[in-house]
């Protein structure tokens, strides 16, 4: 029997972070393209790695316990890059915990360097 690696284990965690992605965006529920979803922190002050693939601390991520990774997913919310760039424009307020807000408008600050299609 073969005895099981470090990196037999991190191609186990990859594979469970792509098994929760491939549910898809839970705002607009796109599913296409594996690679066009992120893991978004709804609480940003609660992160400690990012389980996103792009990202450099997605392999420290994968170099930590179960137990972490398992507890870092749960922090977050699967959702495509678009409805992404739009929770951080403050499209979606209620997947991002402490937005600041504009004093002169009222909107959120990302918003002000914001142009709309209409």
């Amino acid at each position: 029997m073969k005895t099981r690696t470090a990196n037999d284990s991190r191609k186990d965690k990859v594979a469970y972070l792509r098994s929760v992605k491939e549910k898809g965006c839970v705002i607009c529920g796109y599913k296409i393209c594996i690679n066009a979803l992120v893991f978004h922190h709804i609480d940003p002050s609660t992160k400690y790695k990012s389980p996103n693939p792009y990202k450099r601390d997605f392999y420290t991520m994968t170099n930590n316990s179960w137990r972490r990774l398992r507890a870092e997913v749960d922090k977050c919310i699967v959702v495509c890059a678009n409805c992404h760039a739009e929770i951080h424009i403050g499209l979606h307020p209620e997947y991002l915990v402490d937005l600041p807000v504009d004093i002169d408008d009222g909107l959120p600050v990302q918003m002000a360097f914001t142009e709309f299609i209409e």
